[in-house]
């Protein structure tokens, strides 16, 4: 299940993050297409689910230096964390979720 998903969106691309309660890898990238496929685009959600990590992982590195020189591009990264968190500032509170993984995608329209 996924923890504080969201998304922010552009004229060209979106950028979506959030965590995964899933304890694996793979577990963690099909949970993160679920919610993208439910929440964002059907194909892009799929084509993760589908893809996993040996097929999204490479885009890590060369993405990130793509980005810098051309601007939006197909971007995925995602890190182990302790658990997932989210900070209210309205309320100077921080809610606290079971996650295992924290992941981040930039997806192309």
């Amino acid at each position: 299940m996924m923890h504080f998903a969201s998304y922010r969106e552009s004229d060209k691309h979106w950028i979506v993050d959030g965590y995964s309660d899933r304890k694996t890898m793979t577990g963690a990238i099909r949970d993160f297409g679920r919610w993208i496929r439910d929440n964002i685009d059907e194909g892009e959600g799929k084509l993760m689910i589908e893809s996993g990590k040996d097929a999204l992982l490479p885009f890590t590195e060369n993405m990130r230096r793509e980005w810098r020189e051309y601007g939006p591009c197909y971007y995925f990264e995602m890190e182990e964390v302790p658990c997932a968190s989210l900070y209210d500032e309205d309320t100077d509170e921080v809610t606290y979720e079971k996650g295992h993984w924290y992941l981040v995608a930039s997806l192309i329209k």
